[in-house]
């Protein structure tokens, strides 16, 4: 039996892949995940995983959890770096002790492309995660790049692999959320959405003219799940330029994702069915005084693709996604509302 030890499992991104190990064959995994609320992590170990309370703080016990598992899937913030160490640490030890390299997973995004568009233009520049010259041409000043670069720097002693999710869609539907304990929804759609609810009216950064990749939770799930068996059964292994694995299927312009949510939006007799400019207040007040819904961040899963990821939904139905979205939203209490990316963007 494998020993994974996982983290964030009541997330969006984590609950999604919590599932899918969870539907395999009994036996084949020996689960501990990180857990902050006592509360969830009763009801998650009545799925048969081993909750662990603690803290992307909590190096020591990250260190120690990941020396017992061997295997670490990062599925929390990508951005602490005290979680990130304290996990590296741990799988040295155990790389020691084994005489071979144990394997890492870890979430980053595609958030690492950004550039400062604000809206105004799209961009050519599209970044191939195959093209490991290209991807270590990133500034070291990228969001993101500092923690990747630790990863990339550990490589000669884990079997680190760097997966990328894009923007992530989709109200997740799995055996967690349907038991209350994992969330349903992303980050990048739902903030734009709320943002536009607050002001009454759909809104874009500038001339909405920037452009992403998207990816369904579902599938990009799919992905980590391949990425872990491609690691247990040899077939990838890192090295110092890195081993990265996009999740993108397709891309979309964020004016054209706000003018679904302006007409989603007008049905149900909230402003127009066109979206108006973010101001430089709403910016401030709806995102933090950040312009990331103003960045483009374009790039091709190759390398996703070469392990046998094979990613279904498009982006018609993306777009498509986004009404369902908004109506989901519009049920929540506007007074308990949160504004901006809780952090950074994917």
């Amino acid at each position: 039996m494998t020993s994974i030890f996982l983290t964030a499992p009541t997330g969006y991104i984590g609950g999604s892949v919590l599932s899918k190990l969870l539907a395999e064959p009994k036996g084949t995994y020996n689960i501990s995940v990180l857990m902050r609320s006592r509360e969830k992590a009763a009801e998650l170990e009545k799925f048969g995983v081993r909750p662990v309370i603690g803290t992307l703080q909590d190096k020591a016990l990250l260190a120690d959890e990941s020396e017992k598992a061997g295997v670490v899937v990062h599925l929390a913030d990508a951005d602490v770096m005290d979680a990130v160490e304290g996990i590296l640490e741990g799988l040295r030890r155990r790389g020691v002790r084994d005489g071979k390299k144990p394997i890492f997973v870890h979430t980053s995004g595609t958030g690492v492309l950004i550039d400062d568009a604000r809206g105004e233009h799209s961009t050519n520049v599209v970044w191939v995660d195959s093209d490991v010259k290209q991807m270590n041409s990133l500034p070291d000043t990228q969001i993101h790049r500092d923690v990747d670069l630790a990863i990339l720097a550990a490589s000669d002693e884990v079997n680190a692999h760097i997966v990328l999710p894009s923007t992530i869609w989709g109200i997740a539907d799995n055996v967690l959320t349907r038991a209350g304990i994992a969330n349903t929804q992303s980050i990048q759609l739902p903030m734009v959405v709320r943002a536009s609810l607050a002001r009454g009216q759909a809104g874009m950064v500038g001339k909405g003219l920037n452009v992403w990749p998207h990816i369904h939770i579902e599938d990009v799930a799919d992905l980590y799940i391949l990425v872990l068996r491609a690691a247990f059964e040899g077939k990838i292994e890192s090295t110092k330029e890195g081993s990265y694995f996009f999740g993108e299927n397709g891309e979309y312009s964020y004016g054209e994702q706000s003018r679904h949510i302006a007409q989603a939006m007008a049905e149900y007799g909230v402003g127009s069915a066109e979206p108006t400019t973010f101001t430089e207040d709403d910016i401030k007040k709806y995102f933090g005084g950040l312009y990331l819904a103003g960045t483009n961040s374009r790039c091709r899963a190759d390398h996703s693709r070469a392990i046998g990821w094979t990613p279904k939904r498009t982006t018609e139905e993306f777009y498509a996604s986004v009404k369902p979205e908004v109506e989901l939203i519009m049920k929540e209490d506007p007074s308990k509302r949160t504004f901006g990316m809780r952090g950074v963007p994917q």
